[in-house]
């Protein structure tokens, strides 16, 4: 599957460099959310050493990873550690197309372009995870701090950190695949030169290290709320609220401000009625 979705994109690229208009192009590969290993929907995606799967308001839920090629970049061949939030890539390209971004009137999303381009500190602070007052849960992460609302904590697996079943995979050899690969040749012929520099372990350096535990650490849970250094802790495995509580007060008031503007979810329960099974094997409408 990695391999097809690899030919995919080379045949864009290869499409975009016979038109002449890659050389004015933005490329973006982006995930909108964290892996779903086991259950309904599973695509078996790990977010190792993070905590949590997709649907969750842990790091492993919600952190994402992405890469952005561009000429226009001034920047490039660096790793980025900007705040940044998928709303943000609206006004991002908007303005990189050269648009007014203050003709888009009040949205969630703040342009980046320029931060991005020149390698700047990103113009975001904060990131409202979601308010879910169905579920009584809600998180919120100002700068490196995260605050973590809700009434329980189930004992489920996808509260937790899952390891990759098998181990780490090698990455002995990547690079070489992606010298070669359909996008590499492109890029050979489009920068003119015989073979494509490639930042020297960047592999590593974009690794999530959460050494200073144990392995095989997990969190234990005590009462809301939660609250965590997301830079010294990714993972998530030490709650630093009893310790905070100003800093736990402050971030629960900026939620509280958030939650006086929302308007109720339209979501309604499950009707089991409408599950394939019950319809031919299809999802379709019921009624």
């Amino acid at each position: 599957a990695v391999y097809e979705m690899d030919q995919s994109i080379g045949l864009v690229i290869e499409a975009l460099h016979k038109r002449n208009m890659l050389g004015n192009s933005i490329v973006i590969f982006s995930t909108d959310n964290g892996g779903l290993p086991t259950g309904l929907g599973s695509n078996y995606g790990f977010n190792w050493p993070l905590r949590g799967f997709k649907a969750t308001l842990w790091e492993g839920g919600v952190r994402g990873a992405a890469f952005i090629w561009s000429p226009l970049l001034r920047r490039s061949g660096r790793i980025s550690s900007q705040m940044m939030h998928i709303t943000d890539w609206l006004p991002t390209l908007y303005s990189a197309a050269g648009g007014d971004v203050s003709r888009l009137g009040v949205i969630d999303g703040i342009d980046m372009w320029e931060a991005l381009c020149e390698d700047l500190p990103s113009p975001r602070h904060e990131i409202l995870l979601n308010i879910d007052s169905a579920a009584n849960s809600s998180a919120l992460i100002v700068g490196n701090r995260k605050v973590f609302l809700t009434s329980s904590f189930p004992d489920e697996l996808r509260y937790h950190r899952s390891e990759v079943p098998g181990g780490t995979r090698p990455v002995e050899g990547l690079d070489e695949m992606m010298l070669k690969s359909r996008t590499g040749t492109v890029l050979r012929d489009f920068y003119k030169v015989e073979k494509l520099s490639i930042r020297p372990n960047w592999r590593k350096e974009v690794v999530v290290n959460c050494s200073q535990y144990n392995p095989g650490s997990n969190f234990v849970a005590n009462s809301s709320p939660y609250y965590f250094d997301i830079q010294r802790d990714p993972c998530e495995l030490e709650n630093l609220a009893a310790v905070n509580a100003t800093e736990v007060d402050e971030l629960m008031e900026k939620l509280a401000a958030y939650a006086a503007t929302m308007i109720p979810p339209a979501n309604k329960p499950m009707d089991p009625r409408g599950l394939p099974k019950y319809n031919h094997g299809l999802w379709a409408p019921w009624e």
